[in-house]
């Protein structure tokens, strides 16, 4: 039986088993993810489906339990994984199943979630489906067709409830859909804060907090990369922050090259393409400088860092809107790109440091709030049906 008190934390082998499908790589997503689970560790038995990319540099808790899928491409690699799924979820018999993002992203996956689905709703002892969202909250009503209905229908039809992992304040995820086409109950937990922020200033030789610039990593911006560079002439040198540009994977590599070649003159900068050692916490990073992708602004917001963007570009109209929302209850800064030059950046950047924090306080206690709400609907003892999570998402 689970406990609904957060007091009692019962002994491993007496937890419920929880399956939590994670299929999802992202950028910044490792240490939200990582927070998450070892929140929900302690009151739950997890086995974990994973792609070694999502979990790779996380530090789980030791009782968690990895089950690797094999890598994506052959269809008999895709037969694997499939199999390797259904094995995993007939051995741990799970009280409650949490997928990743499905069906509001990674669509590409589908074939793959649905027989984890199929399975828990002919399975009586399966008692909650939910969906977990993290990252892609902001950037799906871009993706999406308002007259698209098979994403509702499908959250309708398998899953119990929608957990957002983020602050209802910055965007609703109901806003990608037409009025009343999302019956499912979707719950804001509020933002996982990272463990990189609860890490102690002597776990690490210490660095000095650097500015750091990146862009959504399918849609490089070396206008941004370049004004960051011309930025840095800007300052006097005992003022100058050190910078790390992140190029992300679709730079092209002359590009990279020319960029980097640009730095080599300029100290405490660094261009790379990716960064498997990046640690985001106001000890590391002083300022984040970008394009507003949401997985970038995400983090940030979750770290407490001061957060700089560009906005504007791409067409994206939607983000452009969403960029002004944010900075008009004052949580990050805006440049506009028409705007966009070394003087410009120099300027906002100085700035945005020196501004005080944001007034709008936003909750970053979802890994806390996730677990509660999980106790909650998946206790057997309580008396749990659909209406009681719809008026929870009232």
């Amino acid at each position: 039986m689970l406990h609904t008190t957060m007091k009692a934390v019962p002994p491993i082998e007496q937890r419920p088993p929880l399956l939590f499908f994670c299929h999802d790589g992202l950028r910044f997503g490792r240490s939200a993810r990582a927070a998450l689970l070892a929140a929900l560790s302690t009151h739950f038995r997890i086995s974990a489906i994973a792609e070694s990319a999502a979990v790779a540099g996380a530090e789980l808790a030791p009782e968690i339990e990895l089950v690797y899928l094999p890598a994506p491409g052959s269809f008999v690699s895709r037969n694997a994984r499939r199999q390797t799924i259904i094995d995993a979820y007939r051995r741990v018999d799970p009280a409650v199943v949490i997928i990743e993002q499905y069906p509001f992203g990674c669509g590409e996956f589908s074939d793959e979630v649905v027989s984890v689905l199929e399975a828990a709703a002919a399975n009586p002892r399966t008692r909650l489906v939910a969906c977990s969202v993290v990252e892609t909250l902001v950037d799906l009503p871009f993706q999406l067709s308002r007259r698209d209905d098979l994403v509702p229908r499908v959250a309708d039809r398998y899953f119990d409830a929608v957990l957002v992992h983020a602050d209802a304040r910055l965007g609703r995820l109901e806003d990608a859909f037409g009025p009343n086409s999302l019956r499912v109950p979707v719950l804001y937990t509020g933002f996982i804060a990272t463990a990189a922020n609860a890490i102690a200033s002597d776990a690490a030789p210490p660095v000095r907090p650097s500015a750091l610039v990146t862009c959504d990593s399918a849609r490089p911006d070396p206008a941004l990369f370049r004004a960051a560079l011309a930025a840095c002439d800007q300052w006097r040198p005992s003022d100058r922050l050190p910078l790390r540009i992140v190029a992300g994977p679709a730079l092209p590599d002359r590009e990279l090259a020319s960029l980097q070649a640009d730095a080599a003159r300029l100290a405490d900068v660094v261009v790379e393409r990716s960064a498997g050692d990046l640690r985001i916490g106001a000890d590391t990073v002083a300022l984040s400088i970008s394009d507003g992708a949401c997985d970038t602004v995400f983090e940030m917001l979750r770290a407490g860092v001061p957060g700089l963007v560009v906005a504007g570009g791409w067409g994206d109209v939607e983000r452009t809107e969403w960029a002004h929302r944010l900075a008009s209850i004052g949580v990050v800064t805006l440049l506009e790109r028409d705007r966009l030059s070394g003087v410009s950046l120099a300027a906002q950047v100085t700035a945005t440091i020196l501004r005080p924090p944001p007034y709008v306080e936003l909750n970053r206690s979802g890994a806390e709030e996730t677990l509660k709400i999980l106790i909650r609907l998946a206790d057997p003892a309580a008396a749990y049906v659909n209406a009681a999570i719809r008026a929870e998402a009232v």
